[in-house]
């Protein structure tokens, strides 16, 4: 598991290393940046000295960078481009600044470290800047750090826009100036990294928004030995493949279809078949032990495993109140229930389902083996959201942009904007857990989070989310905790994407192609 952390939580971590782990702040800047340093060098062109480039702000990213360009010097020609105001310079930086060897060119475009009482001598060394294009074989940014934001102001985005136009190997430290590290929003100036070193872990920016289409490759690295103080004030987590095992349950010789769930889909209509035929499918093959399938209409190509109930329809070919008694039944006996695919927006539809969902939730005689009866809420049966009784503790949304902006009445550009900080703030209003599905999806309760990182555009089709619903619910099905098992879906439902993209163009990837993927890249 990648661990996340936010900006407070690395002013939170720093000030434990200084105060609890009594490591003096320049003593921590010197081994954040030297572990920087050791993952710089692998970064560097294969040759015996490089000319490199580092930009440095005054406040502690500049440290790291000043450390860092002490560092290369050694073997590499280093030039410091020095930006900052005598009121924002650090004690850490302005002690490293003074450790800088004689043979390291610095150019300082807005004060005189040497004279600090000096005034602003030049804004901006124009002559400088538009002399050194092939000068450089690699940029480092340590300009501003996990405290800034994607509000440039000042000099600060014109030296962006400068060095992005530099044909060099481009490092950010930390986080690339003009990123905000925790919701990913990126100043249109901000630099553009092939890589960036992180300081103790990945921050969500760097996933999220216009920030991932920045940061380049991630690099994190630590800040000091105590590892025990970074990793237990994260603030979220990327899955890999190795997590997936240890939380998908054991088949051993004891086991039998009903150790491992019985899903209940209810979805379709008779315009839309194909949909809930696609949840169940992928239900059953990620691992549930037995599926139901409850719509108006039965797709030929549903798979025969599944068990298969039409419903009583309406005038408009959606699941009509007349079949409440029976669906009530099914999902007395169901242990999970994946709603919505294909279901149409019927009024009398979308009140039933929503009073189907509020009886799950509060009838005990529903319950099966003791268990909570989890629910998996997608596309069409988002429109009940508004018929549910809060709080949903019981309930997973997964919906796209566009269907969040309606239930949530937050803006669609927000959304795009800050997907963490919204998501989140619904979830724990409502008690519920959210699947934002997008470029990065977001997996919170409100508290905690997972990003899902891995996939493709491979999976902008129709019918994907559909598959995810399944997979959701399979997990469900399998006793893992809600959060989890939205979690840990998402990543297999990315991953086979990402499969089936090495060796089909992503224009051609169908639905059902992530779902014959799974057998493939289920972890053994």
């Amino acid at each position: 598991m990648i661990p996340l952390y936010n900006s407070n939580a690395i002013s939170k971590i720093d000030a434990l290393y200084i105060s609890d782990a009594k490591v003096p702040a320049l003593h921590l800047m010197e081994t954040a940046a030297t572990n920087a340093w050791n993952a710089i060098a692998l970064l560097l062109p294969k040759s015996d000295s490089c000319n490199i480039l580092v930009a440095c702000g005054g406040g502690n990213n500049g440290g790291d960078g000043l450390v860092i360009a002490r560092l290369l010097s050694a073997k590499h020609n280093v030039t410091v481009l020095f930006d900052s105001e005598a009121d924002k310079i650090s004690e850490s930086t302005r002690t490293n600044y003074s450790r800088l060897p004689d043979g390291v060119l610095v150019f300082k475009p807005t004060i005189l470290l040497d004279d600090i009482n000096r005034r602003l001598l030049d804004n901006l060394n124009t002559e400088f800047l538009d002399n050194i294009y092939t000068q450089f074989d690699v940029v480092i940014d340590a300009l501003i750090g996990v405290g800034g934001s994607h509000l440039l102001r000042g000099p600060a985005s014109e030296i962006c826009n400068a060095l992005n136009n530099l044909h060099s190997i481009k490092i950010a430290i930390d986080v690339p100036t003009g990123v905000n590290a925790n919701t990913g929003q990126a100043h249109a100036n901000a630099f553009h990294a092939d890589h960036t070193v992180t300081m103790v872990g990945a921050k969500p920016g760097l996933y999220l928004s216009a920030g991932k289409n920045v940061a380049g490759k991630i690099h994190p690295v630590s800040i000091g030995e105590r590892g025990d103080l970074e990793t237990s004030n994260s603030s979220g987590a990327i899955l890999t493949m190795d997590d997936v095992r240890t939380f998908l349950p054991s088949r051993t010789g004891n086991t039998s279809k009903f150790s491992f769930g019985r899903v209940c889909v209810i979805a379709g209509s008779q315009a839309m078949r194909g949909a809930p035929a696609l949840t169940a499918h992928a239900a059953m093959l990620a691992g549930a032990g037995l599926v139901e399938l409850h719509a108006p209409a039965i797709h030929p190509l549903t798979p025969r495993e599944v068990i298969c109930y039409e419903c009583a329809p309406t005038n408009d070919g959606t699941i009509s109140k007349r079949a409440t008694e029976s669906l009530n039944e099914a999902i007395g006996r169901c242990t999970t229930l994946a709603i919505g695919p294909g279901l149409g927006r019927n009024s009398e539809t979308i009140q039933l389902i929503g009073s189907l969902i509020n009886s799950c939730m509060h009838d005990v005689k529903l319950k099966v083996s003791n268990r909570k009866k989890y629910v998996v809420l997608d596309a069409d049966g988002l429109q009940s959201f508004s018929h549910l009784e809060k709080p949903l503790s019981q309930v997973i949304i997964t919906p796209h942009v566009g269907e969040f902006a309606r239930i949530s009445g937050i803006g669609v550009d927000d959304i795009i904007d800050d997907p963490l900080t919204h998501s989140m703030n619904f979830a724990e209003v409502n008690g519920c857990i959210v699947h934002l599905k997008g470029a990065t999806s977001v997996t919170t309760n409100g508290v905690d989070y997972f990003l899902t990182v891995n996939g493709n555009a491979g999976l902008s089709k129709a019918g994907s989310g559909d598959v995810l619903t399944g997979i959701i619910a399979a997990m469900l099905a399998q006793n893992l905790e809600p959060l989890v098992a939205a979690a840990v879906a998402s990543y297999l439902h990315a991953a086979c994407a990402d499969v089936c993209a090495q060796s089909q163009a992503m224009e051609t990837i169908m639905p059902s192609d992530i779902i014959q993927t799974l057998p493939k890249i289920f972890p053994l």
